[in-house]
This record gives C-alpha cells, structure tokens and sequence, in this order.
C-alpha cells in the first residue's frame, strides 16, 4: 500500500493528489455516517503559517510543532484551512479531551484568559520559542478545497519520533513557563 501511495500519490501531479485527497474526503464522511470520531483538534492558521510553514520545515516537524507523536510507520500529512465558522463551536482542550495521550499537556491554568491551549513541541530540544494555539472543534466534512486553500500542502513522515516520552515531556514544562508564569509550581513534573 505504501509502494502504491509513492507511485501513484507522492510522485504524481498536483491534480492526481487532489483527486485522491478528494476520495479519501469522501470515505471519511461516509464512515463518519457509522462511526463518528470526536473531536477534531486544530490550531490558528496565522501562527502555523508563520510558526511552522515560514520556517519551511517538513512534514516530520509540523507534527512535532502539533503535537502529535510520529508512529513507527510511514504517515501522510496534509495541511488544510477553513473558516472557524466551519468548525462550529471551537473550544480549549482539556485532560479530559487528551485522556491518557502522553503527549497532551493540559493547560496551564494561568492559560485560562487564552482561548485555546497550546500543543507541546516534540522536537528535543524545542527549536522554537512560540507558543502555538490549540483548540478542539466537532468533526466536520472536509473538502479539497481546504487543501488548496492550505497551499496543496503534502509531506510524508518516514518513521517515529527520535525520542522517548520522558525527554520529551521535558520541552512543555520550558516553553509554557516563558508565556505563563507559575507553571513549575502547578506541575512540577512532567513525568
């Protein structure tokens, strides 16, 4: 199946990806019909843009940036845009959203004047010094469209991230105690 994604998605025209990121589209809609799957986690796609995309990294990194642990198998990435007003109602994650996801770290509560939470950074160390805003919304029919309006944005991740758990739940306790002063006193350990 890999083989054939390279072939047929990866080395193909920007209109032959759209074509199948359009049939995958419509797969997931289809099985959302049987089987939804809530929430859909997202960020700002100001401070991606800037943040993540201006940087020029690859694929591997915005789902470091995102928070979002890299699995031992390839994965495909693509990046999408729509209005919040597609979202409908957006709001902050919790400990309860990220469950017993290793790689949430809740919000601080000295966020709370924020709107959203923040991802933390998997990269070790954090090349960044930013936070990024995170925010949860009810799944929601994507199109093709979103993904021109993303800049057609395509990346494969060719395997796991490079670091265990521990140093990396390292990198949240750094960068949310810059923004959020008190943080080491509310959590102190990440571990």
């Amino acid at each position: 199946m890999l083989e054939w994604l390279e072939q047929d998605v990866d080395s193909g025209s920007r209109d032959r990806r759209r074509f199948w990121i359009a049939r995958i589209f419509e797969a997931l809609r289809l099985r959302r019909g049987v089987a939804p799957f809530q929430p859909t986690w997202a960020t700002s796609w100001y401070r991606f843009q800037r943040e993540v995309l201006a940087a020029a990294h690859p694929a591997d990194r915005w789902a470091e940036r995102l928070g979002v642990r890299i699995s031992d198998c390839p994965q495909w990435l693509i990046v999408l845009r729509y209005a919040v007003r597609d979202a409908g109602t957006v709001a902050r994650p919790t400990q309860l959203d990220g469950g017993f996801y290793g790689y949430h770290f809740p919000p601080p509560p000295a966020s709370a004047l924020v709107v959203g939470g923040h991802p933390m950074d998997l990269a070790v160390p954090s090349t960044t010094g930013v936070l990024i805003p995170e925010f949860l919304h009810k799944q929601i029919d994507h199109t093709a469209d979103q993904w021109d309006a993303g800049g057609s944005l395509l990346g494969k991740i060719p395997g796991p991230t490079s670091e265990d758990i521990a140093t990396q739940r390292t990198t949240p306790h750094e960068l949310p105690g810059k923004t959020y002063p008190g943080v080491v006193s509310w959590m102190p350990s990440c571990i």
